[in-house]
């Protein structure tokens, strides 16, 4: 039924009514998007893992999602990691999206802009497990509670992983949670092929949330942690 509902959310894209059609329906994530518009709309799905959770069960293949939220209107970066099977590689799928360059518009692909650059580099089995002990450090150290609330004007790290049948999420934002601590970003740097420089995280001061920031004439959402997940709220 879900996949049938997702199959929907992509053809209503084309169309006039996307935007309409895609909010009744609060489609959920398949996996990364390069469509800009149906990634607007299943952005918070995709963010919990909803889709990994959803296929994590005994005997099936391991996965990690990491997401890197450097201010939203600035820079994000998603990482999908996927190990190989009989000692051979796995996979790094790397993207980076931003404000998109309107320059860069190409009649036969006007949305190019917002798609971001996408890059996939090989990952050992060595290194896998490698990351994958290096996200058990962090989940083990100081990280965001259920309650919480992450913030699209902040600077933020997001897991989401199925290991041996297992769903496990987590977040990191600031704070006691010093991003420039946790262990496995400079892992992904290295099999980052994108060749575009990390946005690394500075210390602001964030005042009470407003929707609206006048001062940046910027739009912000924010998102509540539940028990392993999100609390998925409003689309954007």
């Amino acid at each position: 039924m879900q996949t049938s509902i997702n199959q929907f959310c992509r053809r209503a894209a084309s169309y006039s009514t996307a935007i309409l059609v895609l909010f009744l329906l609060g489609c959920a994530a398949a996996g990364p998007d390069d469509n800009p518009l149906t990634r607007s709309f299943t952005w918070f799905s995709y963010l919990g893992g909803d889709d990994i959770r959803s296929s994590c069960n005994a005997g099936g293949p391991d996965a990690m999602r990491f997401v890197y939220n450097a201010q939203w209107h600035d820079q994000v970066r998603t990482y999908e990691v996927r190990p190989g099977f009989g000692g051979r590689a796995g996979t790094v799928e790397a993207r980076v999206l931003g404000q998109g360059d309107v320059a860069t518009i190409n009649v036969y692909d006007p949305l190019r802009p917002w798609r971001g650059d996408r890059a996939d580099s090989p990952i050992t089995p060595a290194e896998f497990d490698q990351l994958a002990a290096a996200l058990d450090q962090a989940v083990a150290g100081p990280r965001m509670r259920p309650g919480q609330f992450l913030r699209s004007d902040a600077y933020y790290w997001v897991a989401a992983a199925c290991r041996d049948g297992k769903f496990r999420f987590a977040a990191w934002q600031g704070g006691d949670q010093d991003l420039r601590r946790l262990p496995f970003p400079p892992l992904l740097q290295r099999l980052d092929a994108t060749g575009i420089a990390l946005r690394a995280p500075r210390d602001i001061a964030l005042g009470p949330f407003r929707r609206h920031d006048p001062m940046t004439d910027r739009d912000h959402f924010q998102l509540q942690l539940g028990e392993n997940g999100l609390r998925v709220g409003p689309r954007l």
